[in-house]
């Protein structure tokens, strides 16, 4: 899935693939009706809503395997941490927490701070899902030995995510093996999520434009949808406003948009 918004080209990794965005002044012909960003000024961001206290750690006790959970709280959200383990020459260890929207919401950033030195995020690996669906159900994915899913009752909690971390070494010199488990601390930087296929232009349309207007910034964004993903443009600057500062006002509104900040710090020893 590609978003384009004609200027700079910015690439996200995510652990379910690579979207490339790129922003820019409209083009001066399109065979492509633009749809207006801007259906009606909103005064302030729409804020994510506050965890419910409890979710993450009720979440992960299935993963913890025996070990102690530790939650920790910043930001509005419970993020819940378990099971520091050696496996398959990395560093795991297990995570959950409430999602905040019905958008893709993934660890963003991590470390695993050891005496030896930081051990960085390798992979991100999904465990277990919960997402209610349109009928009013709640579907419970999990990806052990393959995805399978399953439709229930909804019980009436919020959604969730766990995920499985895992880090590796920039050094050679660091042996994962001899790490002291119980004494390594797990950061979590930022989780984030970016809109789902289908979504694009509702994202800019209206979150990314309400921070934009909450500022004061006089940029206006237009945003076409089209097959294969949506462009998105500046349709509105300031006279005085270059465009490439313009640019850079967009895709920082942009990244904090779909960026929570922690951090969140789960020292093992705390098992």
């Amino acid at each position: 899935m590609k978003t384009r918004i004609v200027f700079s080209l910015i690439a996200i990794a995510l652990v379910a693939g690579l979207i490339l965005v790129t922003l820019g002044v409209p083009p001066a012909a399109s065979n492509v009706q633009a749809v207006e960003l801007s259906r009606g000024k909103i005064a302030t961001p729409t804020p994510l809503p506050t965890a419910i206290p409890g979710v993450s750690a009720l979440a992960i006790q299935k993963y913890a395997q025996g070990s102690k959970v530790i939650t920790r709280q910043k930001s509005g959200f419970d993020i819940s941490a378990a099971n520091f383990r050696y496996e398959n020459e990395e560093i795991k260890v297990d995570v959950c927490f409430q999602l905040p929207s019905t958008a893709d919401w993934r660890v963003w950033d991590a470390t695993l701070q050891t005496k030896s030195g930081n051990l960085l995020l390798s992979t991100i690996a999904p465990r277990e899902l919960t997402e209610t669906l349109a009928d009013g159900k709640r579907r419970v994915t999990t990806y052990e030995n393959g995805v399978s899913w399953n439709d229930i009752p909804h019980d009436g909690q919020p959604d969730y995510l766990c995920e499985t971390l895992a880090f590796f070494s920039p050094t050679a010199e660091i042996d994962l093996r001899g790490i002291d488990l119980t004494q390594v601390s797990l950061v979590i930087q930022s989780i984030g999520a970016l809109p789902r296929e289908g979504q694009e232009c509702a994202f800019y349309l209206e979150t990314v434009q309400s921070r934009l207007d909450a500022k004061g910034l006089g940029i206006k964004l237009d945003c076409v949808s089209q097959e294969g993903g949506a462009q998105v443009v500046i349709a509105r600057k300031p006279e005085n406003m270059s465009q490439s500062d313009a640019e850079t006002l967009v895709s920082k509104e942009s990244i904090e948009s779909f960026i929570v900040q922690g951090p969140w710090i789960f020292p093992s020893s705390s098992q």
